[in-house]
């Protein structure tokens, strides 16, 4: 099991991918991941001369839009001279009827913090490695 608040780039991407309802395959020996409905497979470890997956945890106007969509919050932190910015928060309202109504979680970088908090939304503190 390895913890949201530890996934980072490709593996993060990955699981954000499989909130959005992306099947994990394997394909030719790859691990990739099927869009429902369509033969689109997405390399889920970004092999050249596949077609990778979206960049969410990266590039704003791919996870952008899903902060705007899932009502993610995001803050930044501050060392105790209340002016260096030592990282970022999100939160979340869960909707789920899960035990945790808000969902907190921490990232180097805005995108990367609201990403964790929605992969947490849906599968909890751990997924499986």
């Amino acid at each position: 099991m390895t913890r949201v608040s530890d996934l980072a780039g490709a593996e993060l991407d990955y699981w954000v991918a499989r909130v959005h309802g992306a099947v994990p395959v394997v394909e030719f020996g790859r691990a990739c991941l099927q869009i429902p409905g369509s033969c689109v497979l997405m390399d889920a470890k970004r092999t050249p001369g596949y077609i990778s997956m979206p960049h969410y945890s990266t590039y704003w106007e791919v996870g952008g839009p899903l902060i705007e969509k899932h009502h993610i919050e995001t803050a930044p932190t501050y060392a105790e001279d209340g002016v260096q910015v030592t990282g970022w928060v999100a939160f979340m309202f869960n909707n789920t009827g899960s035990p945790h109504p808000v969902i907190y979680e921490q990232g180097p970088t805005p995108l990367i913090a609201a990403m964790r908090a929605l992969v947490a939304s849906v599968y909890g503190e751990e997924v499986k490695s």
